[in-house]
């Protein structure tokens, strides 16, 4: 019997086509993002479209005390997680010599340190159970961030969690969990080449992956 599925990120683009395709494939999901009332409509959408369980969960993912208070309820509330994936960012323009080294830091807690806090969450459950998977969203800041100086914050941040995911992906397979960052190389919108639709099936497939067929990055280029 599979757990949960627990989307962080999950606003009305990437992160609810996430939600429905993995309730589509069979999950309850828990959805977590800041936006409480957007994040009830986005919920209930999801599960009238797909008849699964579907909960919200409002949190700040910069906080991560409270991030880890919400993935607590998550467990309490529908049992330990199948499926944890990390897709949440923030676009803050501005240039390097200018930005607050504060900005720079909670932009480093909202996506290193909350992939971090909610993998190692929800790992001692996908151990017990012999199975799991945990997807990181990465983007093409990661693999060229030059070309995105307009947002050095976000560029650092996806940099740093390429680096994270990449370090680490064979320490989760040692754990029997099938850990990968999934490289979103394009800008996501509706009815092109990366469409969140598509994106989404991009993740379903590296979680369907068998074990031996398990890799640390997949990049989606839209031409996949």
């Amino acid at each position: 019997m599979n757990g949960p599925a627990i989307i962080l990120g999950a606003g009305p683009g990437l992160g609810q086509a996430l939600s429905r395709r993995f309730a589509a494939g069979g999950f309850d999901v828990a959805m977590l993002a800041r936006d409480g009332s957007r994040l009830n409509a986005l919920s209930r959408d999801v599960a009238e479209e797909t008849g699964r369980r579907v909960y919200g969960y409002p949190v700040d993912a910069t906080d991560l005390v409270g991030l880890r208070a919400s993935l607590e309820r998550v467990t309490g509330d529908m049992g330990p997680a199948s499926v944890f994936i990390h897709s949440v960012s923030r676009w803050i323009p501005g240039r390097t010599p200018d930005i607050d080294p504060a900005t720079l830091m909670a932009e480093m807690a909202l996506s290193v340190g909350a992939a971090l806090l909610g993998s190692q969450h929800v790992l001692a459950g996908m151990e017990a159970a012999g199975k799991g998977t945990i997807l990181w969203t990465g983007s093409r800041m990661g693999l060229n961030p030059g070309k995105n100086a307009a947002a050095p914050a976000l560029g650092a941040s996806k940099c740093a969690i390429r680096a994270l995911a990449l370090s680490g992906a064979k320490d989760f397979h040692d754990r029997g969990v099938n850990f990968a960052t999934v490289t979103i190389d394009g800008t996501i919108k509706p009815g092109t080449a990366f469409d969140p639709r598509a994106i989404a099936d991009a993740f379903w497939e590296v979680h369907a992956a068998p074990r031996e067929d398990w890799v640390a990055e997949r990049i989606f280029t839209g031409r996949d």
